[in-house]
């Protein structure tokens, strides 16, 4: 099985994967003192497929501020927050990036109910907040 395990920070996420490798060796343990062996046992093999790198960008970021100053001006409110996204690539590296939403609501990220809906207004919200905020850093706007 694939396992995208994510943190803020690369402490936490050492912990993370720390007490994942040990319940799922443990649970391998139990499986096989509780069932029948006469097959094979069953074995954990942990690999690291992906590291995903860590990066943050400050609030008085210009890249920031400007993005805040297009939501505000199409009449929204900002909201900012920490998450493991594809933004963290340019940031661990000096560059600047935000993750935008698409304008919809959605939930349940990653998972197999995740869901968001897409009517029009919404969508046409996200581009034009997007479309905004590529303009302005194009010194276009």
């Amino acid at each position: 099985m694939d396992v995208d395990i994510r943190s803020e920070t690369k402490e936490e996420l050492n912990k993370a994967v720390e007490t994942f490798t040990r319940l799922m060796r443990e649970a391998a343990e139990e499986e096989n003192r509780t069932r029948s062996t006469s097959q094979g046992k069953v074995e954990v093999e942990v690999n690291l497929i992906g590291d995903r790198p860590f990066g943050q960008i400050a609030v008085n970021a210009p890249i920031v501020q400007t993005a805040a100053s297009i939501v505000e001006g199409l009449g929204m409110t900002p909201a900012y927050g920490v998450s493991s996204t594809d933004s963290n690539i340019p940031l661990s590296t000096g560059i600047p990036a935000l993750t935008l939403e698409s304008g919809g609501t959605g939930n349940r990220n990653h998972t197999l109910e995740e869901w968001i809906d897409v009517e029009k207004p919404a969508s046409v919200r996200g581009i034009n907040v997007a479309m905004g905020i590529l303009l302005a850093l194009a010194g276009l706007q």
